[in-house]
């Protein structure tokens, strides 16, 4: 890692680090200096320019503690341009940390970022009053790593009347699109999953479950250094806040679909995402199966997520069964947390035994 002058070099293919300021050994332990003094009970902005170039990736995060313990933690994904990190205080709040999480290999220049001390709207009202008279309807897809969640943005598109973001995206960025478009749809990034709960329930929730032997198995074409893409320890992550969103999201506002069904039955689950929408005056312009049609060979996310574009290939579908080095793998990662595992795949009907 190099600095020249506002701009930082990064080589990590193999691993990420964090910046921060304050040196961090654990994001659980109390900073010794805060980053700014912590203003009154609210809702606030960080608010920055991000020139990122290369194949590295960048997050930046905000976290506050209390005089024992951390409080609340949030994280946007950086990308080239300008960003605005959202987060609320309480009274609670003694020390406040910010820190970049960087990954890959590339370049990253931040602007001085600007605190807005001002109190803000919450992001509820935000979205409110830029829709005035004319609600939007905003579909947010989740999930795990390597769970669909790629597949199934881009199938969005599929649809009439729906403005479909192909970058990565916290849910926050809904208030940044430009768009008119009566239904919106974003993609979550790999750092918004501990903040789920906390979306305005304006906010619709589609969210991918997957096997998690090809999850914990699957890897990803962007990242092929690092071997099997979902860690244990981030799988467990995602499905804790996902048990929490779920048992939030009882009643409205939530979709799970299972990656199975999206790739060996897609017409049939685009009619359960327009069944479930009915409201809206979003129209199926071409089935789900036909997705790849209007793809474009040059866009990255198909080119790394998806490699390539293609038609639906339900080959990723179990390839442990048949993969004697995939089983012996797993039968490690799955012995990290059994419970967990077991759990989930009773909860959505999967099979396996190593």
């Amino acid at each position: 890692m190099s600095r020249d002058g506002a701009m930082l070099r990064f080589a990590l293919p193999d691993g990420h680090c964090y910046l921060g300021t304050d040196p961090i050994g654990s994001f659980s332990r109390v900073p010794e200096k805060s980053a700014f003094p912590p203003p009154p009970p609210g809702h606030y902005e960080l608010r920055g320019t991000a020139d990122l170039s290369g194949h590295g990736r960048a997050a930046l995060y905000l976290l506050q503690y209390d005089d024992s313990e951390q409080l609340a933690r949030t994280s946007t994904a950086l990308r080239p341009g300008p960003f605005r990190l959202r987060f609320a205080v309480t009274a609670a709040c003694r020390r406040i940390l910010v820190a970049v999480r960087l990954s890959g290999v590339g370049e990253l220049r931040l602007s001085p970022l600007q605190l807005q001390t001002d109190a803000c709207e919450s992001l509820a009202d935000e979205l409110a009053r830029i829709d005035g008279a004319q609600p939007r309807t905003r579909v947010f897809i989740a999930g795990c790593p390597r769970s669909g969640t790629t597949l199934l943005l881009n199938m969005m598109r599929c649809f009439d009347n729906v403005a479909v973001d192909l970058s990565e995206r916290s849910y926050d960025h809904f208030a940044l699109l430009e768009s008119d478009a009566p239904v919106q749809v974003l993609k979550r990034t790999g750092h918004c999953y501990d903040t789920l709960t906390a979306a305005p329930s304006a906010i619709s929730i589609i969210y991918l479950v997957r096997h998690p032997f090809d999850v914990l198995t699957s890897r990803h074409r962007g990242d092929l250094a690092k071997g099997y893409f979902t860690t244990v320890e981030e799988w467990i992550a995602e499905y804790r806040a996902f048990v929490a969103l779920r048992e939030l999201r009882a009643d409205s506002g939530l979709l799970v679909l299972r990656y199975e069904d999206l790739v060996q039955e897609a017409d049939i689950v685009q009619a359960k995402i327009q069944r479930w929408l009915s409201g809206t005056p979003m129209h199926a312009r071409l089935p789900f199966t036909r997705f790849h049609e209007i793809a474009r060979d040059d866009e990255t996310l198909y080119q790394v997520a998806l490699s390539g574009v293609r038609p639906v290939d339900t080959s990723s579908i179990a390839k442990w069964r048949h993969d004697e080095a995939l089983r012996q793998d797993l039968q490690q990662l799955v012995a990290k947390a059994p419970a967990e595992i077991a759990a989930f795949m009773k909860a959505f009907g999967y099979e396996g035994e190593l």
